[in-house]
C-alpha cells in the first residue's frame, strides 16, 4: 500500500518536472485569481460593514451618543421591523430539503429566511457594529436542540437577553433587563412578559451558548468530556460570532490558499533545480 502511494506521488512529480513551463502558467493564473477574489470580498465586507452603520444610525436618529439598555432596545426593534417588513416569497410545501448554504450578514438583511435565526443573526451584527459584545444563545425543549434561537448583549459588566424574532427582553421585577440564566430560572414569572402570539415551546427549560456538536471536529472532542461541555457552558463560551463577518473570513482562507500556492511552487522549483543538477 505504502509503495503504491510513493510511486503515484513519483509519477506525479515527474509530470510536474516535465510540465514545469504549463504548471507555472496554472499556479499563476491560480494565485491572480485568489487575489482578486480576496479583493472582491474585502470590498463586499467593507460594503456590507457601511450597510449596518446605515441601519445603526437609522435606529439611533439624534441620540447617536446613547448606550446602554435603550439603545440595544431601539436597536432591535428596527431590526425587527425592518425584517418584517420585507415580503418572502412562497415556500414550496413538499421539497427535498437543500444543504444550507453560507449566507452572509447581508444576505440575512437583504433576503431573510423569516425564521430566528435570521433575525439573530442580523441584530448581533448591528449591535457588533454598535460597539457591543454578543453571544448567540440556542434554546431546546425535551431533548431536541434549536428550536429557537436570541442573543445577548454586553451592557456595561452584565449581559442582556433579547429576542428578535418577537422583539422582546425581559425585565426583574426590579426593572432591569435580565440573561437567559435569570430568565431560565424564573419562567413563571417571565412568561408574563411574552407576547400573545408566543411560541408556548419558547420556555428556556433548555438554554446553551454553542451548539457544540455541530462543530466538525472541534465539537466531538467537546461532547466526549462532559466536564469540559460543562465549563464552557458555566463560563457562557460562544464561539458562533467568532467567524462572524463572512466575506472577511472568505477573504483570508483566499489569501492564505495563495501563500500555500506560492510555498509550494517555491518548493517544486528548488526540488527541480536540485534534480537537473544532479
Amino acid at each position: 500500500m505504502l509503495d503504491n502511494i510513493r510511486s503515484v506521488f513519483s509519477r506525479l512529480f515527474a509530470l510536474c518536472l516535465r510540465r514545469w513551463s504549463l504548471l507555472r502558467i496554472c499556479v499563476y493564473a491560480v494565485l491572480v485569481a485568489l487575489v482578486g477574489s480576496a479583493i472582491a470580498l474585502m470590498l463586499m465586507d467593507r460594503a456590507e460593514q457601511r450597510e449596518f452603520e446605515a441601519l445603526v444610525r437609522d435606529a439611533r436618529g439624534a441620540d447617536a451618543a446613547v448606550r446602554g439598555e435603550t439603545d440595544v432596545l431601539t436597536i432591535m426593534s428596527v431590526v425587527n421591523q425592518r425584517l418584517k417588513g420585507i415580503q418572502l416569497p412562497p415556500q414550496p410545501e413538499a421539497e427535498a430539503p437543500l444543504p444550507v448554504p453560507i449566507r452572509s450578514s447581508h444576505d440575512h438583511l437583504q433576503s431573510p429566511t423569516g425564521a430566528c435565526a435570521s433575525y439573530s443573526h442580523v441584530l448581533a451584527k448591528a449591535l457588533m457594529t454598535a460597539g457591543y459584545d454578543v453571544r448567540k444563545v440556542g434554546l431546546g425543549k425535551d431533548g431536541a436542540l434549536a428550536i429557537h434561537h436570541v442573543i445577548e448583549a454586553r451592557i456595561g459588566s452584565s449581559w442582556v437577553l433579547l429576542d428578535a424574532f418577537y422583539n422582546q427582553a425581559f425585565r426583574a421585577r426590579a426593572g432591569h433587563l435580565v440573561d437567559a440564566a435569570a430568565v431560565h430560572s424564573d419562567w413563571a414569572w417571565f412568561r408574563q412578559q411574552v407576547p400573545a402570539d408566543y411560541d408556548s415551546r419558547f420556555d428556556y427549560s433548555t438554554y446553551y451558548y454553542t451548539n457544540w456538536s455541530r462543530i466538525p471536529m472541534v465539537g466531538r472532542v467537546v461532547m466526549s468530556s462532559p466536564r469540559l461541555h460543562g465549563w464552557l457552558h458555566e463560563h457562557r463560551v460562544s464561539v458562533r460570532f467568532w467567524f462572524f463577518n463572512t466575506y472577511r473570513w472568505m477573504a483570508f482562507l483566499s489569501v492564505m490558499v495563495a501563500l500555500g500556492a506560492v510555498l509550494a511552487l517555491w518548493l517544486l522549483k528548488r526540488v527541480r533545480a536540485s534534480h537537473l543538477a544532479r
